[in-house]
C-alpha cells in the first residue's frame, strides 16, 4: 500500500502530537464546499494558516498547485495561503514544513514567507 497515498488530511488536522507550536490552528473541514468541479479534490480543510486540499493523484495535485498565486505542494496534498493574510508567515512556514516532513522524503524548498 502506498502509504503517502493513504494518508488523509483528516489525519494530519488531528494528530498533534502535543509538541511545539499546533500549525493546523483551527482546523475546519470544507470538503463539500471546496471540492468539486472547479477543484478537483476529494478532501478539503481550511486553518488559520492556509487551505489544504487533497487530491487523488500526483498529477491532480501538481496541476492545482500550478494555478495558485501563493500555495505550496507535496505529493498528494496542496497548502493555498490565499486569504490568509491575518496568519504568522513563520507559523504558515512552519506548517509548510510540518507537511512536507510528514513522509520524510520531501528535498525542494519553501516559497518565500
Amino acid at each position: 500500500m502506498d502509504n503517502v497515498r493513504a494518508l488523509t488530511l483528516d489525519v494530519i488536522m488531528t494528530d498533534g502530537d502535543g509538541d511545539g507550536i499546533d500549525v493546523t490552528t483551527n482546523p475546519v473541514e470544507i470538503t463539500n464546499r471546496a471540492c468539486g468541479v472547479a477543484v478537483d479534490c476529494v478532501e478539503a480543510y481550511s486553518t488559520a494558516e492556509a487551505n489544504y486540499y487533497r487530491f487523488s493523484s500526483r498529477k491532480r495535485a501538481s496541476d492545482f498547485a500550478a494555478t495558485l498565486d501563493d500555495g505550496f505542494h507535496v505529493h498528494y496534498m496542496v497548502m493555498d495561503f490565499a486569504g490568509k493574510h491575518d496568519a504568522s508567515k513563520e507559523h504558515q512556514l512552519w506548517a509548510m514544513e510540518g507537511l512536507a516532513g510528514t513522509w520524510n522524503d520531501y528535498e525542494g524548498t519553501f516559497p518565500e514567507r
